[in-house]
Order: C-alpha cells, then sequence, then structure tokens
C-alpha cells in the first residue's frame, strides 16, 4: 500500500485560509469539544496535515495555547478533508451553518 503525500503549500494555504474566514466557529468547536478545552474563547487553524490538525486557542483569560487533532484515518484529498470536518461538526451539532 503507497502512502499519501502531504498537502501541496497550496492545499494547505487554502484550506486554512477557508477554515479561519470562513469557519472559526468550528476551529473553536474542534478544541472545546474534541479537545476539551471548555474554557477556550477563539481558534484559528495554523496548520492540515492528512493526519492532523493544529489549532492555537485563546482562553478566556487569555492563555494561549496549541492543540493538535489527530484524525482517526489519513485523509485522502482536500475534498475528503473538507468533508470530514464538516462531520465532525455535525456531529457534535444540529447547526450546518458552521
Amino acid at each position: 500500500m503507497s502512502q499519501l503525500s502531504d498537502f501541496t503549500i497550496e492545499e494547505k494555504t487554502r484550506m486554512i485560509e477557508h477554515m479561519n474566514d470562513d469557519h472559526s466557529d468550528a476551529c473553536l468547536l474542534y478544541v472545546q469539544h474534541y479537545g476539551e478545552h471548555i474554557d477556550a474563547v477563539n481558534a484559528k487553524m495554523i496548520n492540515i496535515t492528512r493526519v492532523q490538525m493544529d489549532i492555537e486557542a485563546v482562553r478566556s483569560d487569555g492563555d494561549v495555547f496549541n492543540y493538535t487533532y489527530e484524525f482517526e484515518a489519513p485523509l485522502k484529498s482536500v475534498e475528503h478533508a473538507a468533508k470530514h470536518l464538516a462531520e465532525m461538526v455535525y456531529s457534535v451539532t444540529d447547526n450546518k451553518q458552521l
């Protein structure tokens, strides 16, 4: 079985910018729910690979920290990443607008 190469710089940049510009509330949800950092008040994606995403978050007291979420299986494509990230939100909330 061949191993997938990482996303290109252009793909990563596009995904990160899209998440931070259009879905910052989803980034915060990932940190609060999956990371169990319920005191986080702000979050932005800083990196994504096929196996994990890194999010910089801010707690209510102003403390800045990084949270890494490891995907259960490697992401196969940009489209797969988009679908998986959306499904992570849908599994937590009924709000499909995140």
